[in-house]
């Protein structure tokens, strides 16, 4: 295995979860509807795809399988945003350590990835997490919680796809654009041909400032940084492992969310930030970790 999976997957990490707390941003503050903000968002990635589309390959055997995964990912986008209105930024991303165990199995079932009698631990040290999380922090509920297993289940295809398209050596980015490309023409097409969502959309112009406008483009940015070293982590590396690391991601969407909360508050993501619950939080992330780090082993 490459040494550099693990530098790809943290800058994938923190590509994801600066996206994430500046969504949540925008949630709390400009537009509630996924639907609405998916579509402005999609406005900047078609730009960005745009202009790299003359350096890409677009020749691919595997084409209907990254429709099909474009397509399940852009309806978890949808519950990815009905979960940051309902939740703290840090607490639904509890989702990816269920993301975890399921390319954890998908990775001894489909990859030839080992799995351990310290792997079965740590699947009971993750969902141990989870639960201490769902039933002792105060502000999530379950249906909110079934949102996250929602999540994690139809991210899955997504990074399966991927992973195996480049197993069989297809070409990176072919991979990573037709994959995007699918997610954000859905995100775009789909809400402006309906009438109800055109006069939300219309709403929503009303409502744009310079602010919204840099803080989406910033989003689009770093989320797809974070798609780039994400592939090129599942390309180096096993797709157990780059998904073990990802769970770091609750840790830094925490302090990036008290950093802003603490010196940038108008920029402040939605996340309570009182001392019982940082102690839950931190202590359902340890265990967590705890369970990733087995995982590794």
């Amino acid at each position: 295995m490459h040494p550099m999976w693990l530098s790809y997957s943290l800058l994938m990490v923190l590509g994801w979860s600066l996206a994430i707390v500046f969504d949540s941003f925008l949630v709390r503050k400009y537009e509630k509807d996924p639907f609405v903000l998916m579509w402005t968002q999609s406005c900047f990635s078609m730009l960005f795809l745009s202009i790299a589309l003359p350096f890409i390959s677009l020749e691919s055997s595997w084409i209907p399988l990254f429709v099909v995964g474009g397509i399940i990912a852009y309806c978890g986008d949808l519950v990815f945003f009905l979960a940051v209105d309902r939740m703290d930024a840090s607490v639904f991303n509890i989702a990816w350590a269920l993301l975890a165990i399921i390319l954890s199995a998908v990775g001894f079932m489909m990859f030839g990835e080992s799995w351990t009698v310290l792997q079965t631990i740590a699947v009971l040290c993750i969902l141990s997490g989870v639960v201490m999380l769902s039933y002792w922090h105060k502000h999530i509920t379950l249906p909110a919680f079934g949102l996250l297993v929602a999540l994690a289940i139809l991210y899955t295809p997504v990074h399966v796809i991927m992973k195996a398209a480049l197993e069989a050596e297809e070409n990176m980015l072919t991979i990573l654009f037709w994959l995007l490309l699918v997610r954000e023409f859905f995100a775009f097409i789909f809400p402006w041909s309906l009438p109800r969502f055109r006069r939300n959309i219309a709403v929503m112009r009303t409502k744009i400032d310079l602010t919204f406008v840099w803080v989406s483009g910033f989003v689009v940015a770093v989320y797809f940084g974070g798609e780039y070293f994400g592939a090129r982590a599942y390309e180096v590396g096993s797709i157990s492992l780059v998904s073990v690391v990802g769970n770091i991601q609750p840790f830094l969407v925490l302090f990036l969310a008290w950093v802003l909360w603490r010196y940038i508050p108008r920029y402040a993501s939605k996340e309570l930030l009182d001392k019982q619950s940082i102690q839950i939080k931190i202590l359902s992330f340890c265990v967590v970790f705890v369970g990733m780090a087995l995982l590794v082993v």
